[in-house]
């Protein structure tokens, strides 16, 4: 059907983008029970599929979707050329964000990652999730009882630590007269969950070592992907529980920092 919608209208960039990006959105991605989102499709419909979109590619070079011929490069290389400059700066950004010097919000925006993915996947390894100092930590303390049945603003990072205690969740919520999340974290914990949905094996990561010279590729187990796709269910579920919050901002605004800075915005 929806190969149909595309050549009924053509020459509608806007219809056949949509189309094809959900298609292949979707068509890594499992469902609950660990069958895939999308059913098995006939070879007559998958060469119908290719064809159409080898035309899209060919009617719209200037596209959000663009076919790459590979033949006579040296792919090894590219994508080392692509990973060498930013190897440094990406791991000095990674320890600024262990060290609490700088957001993990931030690092996302810079990677072009969901926050929420980030977060789940603790991608900068383990990090505080209180403070150590005890005199900051005593603080915290006195102006959350202050915000006591009161209405608070949540950060997905707080969401995130807090599914992880299902049976504190539901009290937690009640002791405020409502629980505030931005429309910037509710899309981007949405992000998140369809990119943690995908079938493990099906998408990795591809980074450079500096130290061994070397491209490294990473794909998460099926263990791991079950464990990461609960965490992540459970945020997206939790935050559907919230009053979701428009954003401060005017219409259209694409800031990659949206996130986790509009909970700012929307607190003060």
């Amino acid at each position: 059907t929806a190969l149909d919608f595309i050549a009924r209208w053509p020459d509608d960039l806007a219809v056949s983008t949509e189309i094809f990006t959900g298609i292949m959105d979707l068509g890594a991605q499992q469902l609950p029970d660990g069958g895939p989102v999308l059913p098995e499709l006939s070879q007559e419909t998958l060469d119908r599929f290719q064809s159409e979109l080898e035309s899209y590619a060919l009617r719209y070079p200037d596209g959000p979707l663009k076919m790459i011929d590979l033949k006579d490069v040296d792919l090894v290389q590219m994508m080392r050329a692509q990973l060498v400059p930013h190897a440094g700066n990406l791991d000095r950004a990674a320890d600024l964000v262990r060290a609490g010097e700088l957001p993990l919000g931030a690092l996302a925006a810079a990677t072009s990652q969901p926050y929420a993915t980030m977060l789940v996947e603790r991608s900068c390894d383990t990090q505080y999730a209180v403070t150590a100092d005890s005199d900051a930590f005593d603080q915290e303390v006195a102006i959350a009882r202050q915000a006591l049945n009161r209405g608070v603003v949540i950060e997905t990072s707080a969401l995130v630590v807090t599914v992880l205690l299902p049976e504190r969740w539901p009290a937690l919520r009640s002791a405020f007269a409502e629980v505030r999340l931005t429309r910037a974290a509710l899309v981007d914990i949405d992000a998140g969950r369809r990119d943690l949905a995908r079938a493990p094996g099906f998408s990795f990561s591809v980074g450079y070592d500096p130290q061994r010279d070397m491209l490294v590729r990473r794909e998460i187990s099926l263990a791991e992907h079950q464990q990461l796709y609960r965490h992540i269910t459970a945020v997206d579920r939790a935050a559907r529980q919230l009053v979701i919050t428009d954003n401060p901002r005017p219409p259209g605004s694409t800031d990659p920092h949206a996130a986790w800075l509009t909970t700012i915005d929307v607190a003060s």
